[in-house]
């Protein structure tokens, strides 16, 4: 219609690009206990709706304020056989392209893709984070390598963990050596599929188990990692990991747990 057409040409004056426009609001960054921490960037500033209908004729609508720096802490390559679906390098490309801060490159008990993901993040200029992560129960243990020592505890745990097990498996529980993974950020992510987004006896009772592994060494190292994939209950399940986090002492950061480059992949 003619009032369609007059919306589509103002939001291209905007800047705007169509169906390829994703903006989103992200919370402010917090360390306080239960509530969501962006994973880097100060908080976005407050700024009014604008409605197209009230522009004045012939003007052009303020351009957008900037979304603050996101890292993303959870990403498999095909390197997670069976799981991951891209390229460490289309990874790396494709969080250049988005304007990323960093990437961090996560196959599950395995480092395998980092030397593939560090020579694309050389070539496009971006942050690469080192880290892997472990099925344990419930939950998914991501570690994140701090610095060079961080690294190498990272790898001793790896070893342990697929010495722990027959050959092309692993294994983490109780009497895991957690105490190599000093110098890594601990991302703790309770695997939804086990249990209901409400399910807060649940989500809290193996978050509670896993974080008892830790000594006073970890304080302020444990975090909860939130990753919504749009599920009708995402709403619910936040609230749940909030209340879990604010209940435990550990502060939320977004994650993606991504699996691919593309969705056509």
């Amino acid at each position: 219609s003619g009032w369609r057409r007059k919306q589509v040409a103002r939001c291209k004056r905007a800047g705007c690009k169509g169906a390829e426009c994703k903006g989103a609001w992200r919370r402010p960054h917090s360390r306080t206990a239960g509530s969501c921490t962006a994973s880097l960037g100060e908080a976005m500033p407050s700024v009014p709706m604008l409605s197209a209908m009230s522009a004045p004729s012939g003007s052009a609508m303020p351009s957008p304020a900037p979304l603050p720096g996101y890292a993303e802490l959870h990403c498999l390559s095909n390197f997670s056989f069976q799981r991951g679906a891209s390229h460490p390098k289309e990874l790396v490309a494709r969080a250049a392209q988005l304007g990323y801060q960093a990437l961090a490159l996560t196959d599950e008990c395995s480092v395998a893709g980092v030397v593939r993901a560090w020579e694309a993040a050389k070539e496009c200029g971006l942050h690469l984070i080192v880290g892997s992560e472990f099925v344990w129960g419930d939950l998914r243990l991501v570690a994140l390598a701090r610095d060079a020592q961080g690294w190498g505890n990272l790898c001793e745990f790896i070893t342990a963990a697929r010495a722990a097990a027959p050959k092309g498996q692993y294994h983490v529980g109780p009497g895991s050596p957690f105490s190599l993974l000093q110098g890594c950020e601990l991302l703790l992510a309770p695997c939804r599929e086990r249990m209901g987004a409400s399910d807060f006896v649940a989500v809290s009772a193996c978050l509670s188990s896993a974080r008892a592994q830790f000594g006073l060494n970890f304080d302020g190292h444990l975090w909860l990692a939130v990753e919504l994939h749009l599920a009708p209950d995402d709403s619910l399940w936040l609230a749940t990991l909030q209340r879990a986090g604010a209940a435990l002492g550990l502060p939320l950061v977004a994650a993606g747990d991504v699996h691919m480059h593309a969705r056509s992949r």
